[in-house]
């Protein structure tokens, strides 16, 4: 009787663990940095296609900007991390946004850090993937498959200074 429990239980938290929100990333992401102690940075398609043009950069980081559509990205500044409420930013943003055609690449929990990486193949060759963390989303869009950790760490680099990390 007691694994029969047991057993309903650990399905009933799975199922409710696979559901899925009702709202985009985008959408999501629109909802966020309408709060306080957000900073919030999106580098368009628009902006791509004009560094892409540039005359000084290389022709992999000219080829490279051609690709991305969009990079959005928020980091969380509220002082509750601090004081031990890390997963709020985090679990909020699963709860409300509907990741059901995302592929979860990676899952990272240490101490109070967790990390996921998603991944959605589109059409055109358009894909997405978005990093999730306690404090911060990245949201990445363009014909890009990652296929190399260069084109992850260009990503990183473009996050990182947005943020003044």
């Amino acid at each position: 009787m007691k694994i029969k429990l047991v057993l309903i239980l650990l399905l009933a938290s799975v199922a409710a663990f696979a559901q899925n929100g009702s709202i985009s990333i985008d959408e999501s992401i629109d909802l966020i940095r309408k709060q306080k102690d957000v900073t919030f940075f999106e580098v368009s398609k628009e902006m791509f296609q004009m560094l892409s043009e540039a005359k000084n950069i290389s022709p992999e980081l000219k080829t490279y900007y051609s690709q991305l559509t969009k990079i959005r990205m928020i980091e969380d500044n509220n002082r509750n991390y601090e004081e031990g409420n890390t997963d709020e930013f985090y679990n909020s943003f699963l709860e409300q946004t509907n990741l059901k055609n995302y592929t979860l690449l990676m899952v990272s929990e240490e101490r109070r850090e967790k990390i996921s990486f998603f991944k959605r193949e589109g059409s055109n060759d358009e894909n997405q993937f978005l990093l999730l963390t306690n404090k911060s989303i990245i949201y990445v869009c363009g014909s890009i498959d990652l296929k190399s950790i260069h084109e992850f760490q260009m990503i990183m680099q473009v996050a990182g200074s947005a943020f003044g990390h």
